[in-house]
């Protein structure tokens, strides 16, 4: 069985509270430097519990709000399709409660703009059509990420690169440079990182003068692989800045899903960066350090984005700032050094909620 398993309202608690619990005790088993340290943690995994409720029921409410206006209700229910979908994706592909904190953010930006907007609709006929259009991609857009989580349709890809020793730099500077030639990766705005809709390149104008709407970078990566377009051409712009963040973000696990999935994780990899925060927290540098030791053939950047966003074996990297140092990656496209120094990180076993997930749908 592939893809994340989209549960209902109801469904959806039972696995936050799973979640929470399991990483609450997890948490409680961390060697912090003080009590009020363990409090700050324990404090933030609760918080993203709460916050998880709070937008099922802000959903479940929103659909309630407009359920007498015919045009406006159809748009509602794809907003909360939207903010259910991608609390299922939070809680059932990041792992990582540290990152999920960041993740759950853009979510919660993105869905509180398509509320605002719907709420502030005006009578126009065009600016209804525009708005259910956005709604309807941003949620087939989750739906798309869902769907394809851990999918075997992307394994013979994600081999090939291994077995070509291409670095996750390489790969997307690959498809980078096939788009974007005269432009490095970190100058590009967001939609053009996922999307090439506004920069003009030889050979991308039409014979009419019309600038041709070209492939998308991430999804280029994404398309290569085996898996489906994730929203439709030439849409990403009218998401908003709060839907292209949340994509961004989205597809940018993805990419990292598809190419690190061939790398397989031995237990000893996992006890070795566990041990680099056995006495207490240690740099990131450091723990990455400890896991490029045990596991042959990967650089600082694997080692980093692994042991934040896919794990070693379920072992993560948490911190406060985790989600920012992914964003800094992800930006650049894994090339530019980045700084540790002085973010202090600890490494947890983290529980499997799409595991949990498909033991509450059965």
């Amino acid at each position: 069985m592939v893809g994340v398993v989209v549960l209902n309202k109801a469904q959806l608690e039972i696995l936050s509270k799973d979640v929470y619990l399991h990483e609450a005790s997890a948490i409680q088993n961390i060697k912090f430097k003080s009590e009020s340290e363990l409090v700050k943690y324990l404090y933030d995994c609760k918080s993203n519990h709460d916050t998880l409720l709070k937008l099922s029921d802000t959903a479940s409410d929103f659909v309630q709000e407009f359920k007498g206006d015919e045009v406006k209700s159809s748009i509602a229910r794809d907003i909360a399709e939207y903010m259910n979908i991608s609390c299922n994706l939070s809680l059932q592909t990041v792992r990582n409660y540290t990152l999920r904190i960041h993740y759950l953010e853009k979510i919660k930006s993105c869905s509180n703009s398509l509320m605002e907007d719907l709420r502030g609709l005006s009578a126009n006929r065009g600016s209804a059509i525009e708005l259910a259009q956005r709604a309807t991609n941003t949620k087939n857009a989750a739906l798309e990420f869902a769907k394809n989580y851990k999918s075997p349709v992307y394994q013979t890809f994600s081999k090939q690169l291994k077995d070509s020793g291409v670095s996750y730099h390489a790969l997307v500077d690959r498809y980078h440079k096939k788009l974007y030639p005269y432009k490095s990766f970190k100058l590009l705005t967001e939609p053009e990182k996922f999307e090439r809709d506004s920069y003009p390149q030889p050979h991308s104008w039409r014979e009419d003068g019309e600038l041709r709407l070209g492939p998308r970078v991430f999804e280029q990566i994404i398309m290569a692989s085996g898996c489906e377009k994730v929203v439709a051409s030439g849409t990403i712009r009218a998401l908003g800045a709060g839907g292209i963040s949340v994509i961004m973000f989205s597809a940018g696990l993805m990419v990292w899903e598809i190419f690190s999935s061939a790398y397989p994780v031995e237990a000893a990899v996992r006890d070795s960066v566990m041990a680099a925060t056995n006495i207490g927290s240690a740099v990131v540098g450091d723990i990455a350090g400890a896991a490029m030791a045990a596991m042959v053939g990967i650089d600082g950047v694997f080692a980093t984005v692994a042991g934040i966003a896919t794990g070693f074996l379920g072992a993560f990297i948490i911190g406060v700032f985790v989600g920012e140092l992914l964003d800094m990656i992800f930006a650049s496209g894994g090339k530019d050094t980045y700084s540790t120094d002085g973010h202090k990180a600890y490494v947890a076993i983290m529980p499997d909620g799409l595991a949990l997930a498909r033991q509450i749908a059965h």
